[in-house]
């Protein structure tokens, strides 16, 4: 190798050492300050306080036993779920189309995967998925669905 080529070589290496530094150096020193992360979470905390507010009953099901939409080997899921609700009205609403909140809940779990329920994100994302359908039914009733039993196997 050439003495110029090692050179060459040397200074591009130094000179990529120092970008890589100097982006680093920048990305620490303007940080956005954490205090405006902490009032965001506390925002979301006071709106998840003011949904636990306004449940008055909740309405619990029968365990879900269901088949999951994995293709490399048969899995099951053994769900319970509760139905937060506003007052004895959305309660009764619930329970007059209980045929319909299980058939929604089953179609919904059928398109899962075993790994979609993994770890606390997994049953924060089923419930999540769960409120988006069951809101659909239960317009202005529901105000939280609470995952109680989940199994996978």
């Amino acid at each position: 190798m050439s003495r110029g080529l090692q050179i060459a070589l040397i200074a591009s290496v130094l000179l990529l050492a120092l970008g890589v530094g100097g982006i680093g150096a920048y990305l620490f020193l303007f940080q956005p300050a954490p205090a405006a992360a902490s009032t965001e979470t506390h925002t979301e905390e006071e709106k998840t306080e003011a949904a636990h507010v306004e449940e008055g009953h909740y309405f619990t099901t029968k365990n879900f036993v269901t088949d999951l939409a994995d293709k490399d080997r048969l899995r099951y899921v053994d769900l319970t779920i509760a139905l937060g609700m506003k007052d004895e009205a959305a309660l009764e609403a619930a329970k007059g189309i209980e045929p319909q909140i299980r058939d929604l809940v089953l179609h919904q779990l059928r398109q899962q995967k075993a790994a979609d329920f993994a770890g606390a994100e997994g049953k924060t994302r089923l419930a999540e998925t769960l409120q988006t359908g069951l809101g659909e039914v239960l317009k202005g009733y529901l105000t939280r669905v609470y995952v109680t039993d989940l199994v996978v196997q």
